[in-house]
């Protein structure tokens, strides 16, 4: 017998399971936990350098490219 003759005599068989199907996938959704947003930390580093008397163009030059250099 094909399913769809399975259908058509038995159409209230087939709806019973239907629902029987969808009562478990929301009885699922509802229990199973889902995080979106969880705690992250991001990691941060801060360098703060001073060299007075000099320009910002200088400090950039002599200090900032050398701490971020390779």
């Amino acid at each position: 017998m094909s399913m769809i003759k399975t259908v058509v005599k038995r159409p209230v068989t087939i709806f019973i399971l239907f629902v029987l199907i969808i009562g478990i996938g929301i009885y699922v959704v509802r229990e199973l936990p889902i995080d979106l947003f969880p705690d992250v930390e991001m990691p941060m580093l801060i360098v703060t350098t001073k060299y007075p008397g000099a320009g910002p163009e200088e400090v950039e030059k002599t200090v900032t490219r050398v701490l971020e250099g390779p």
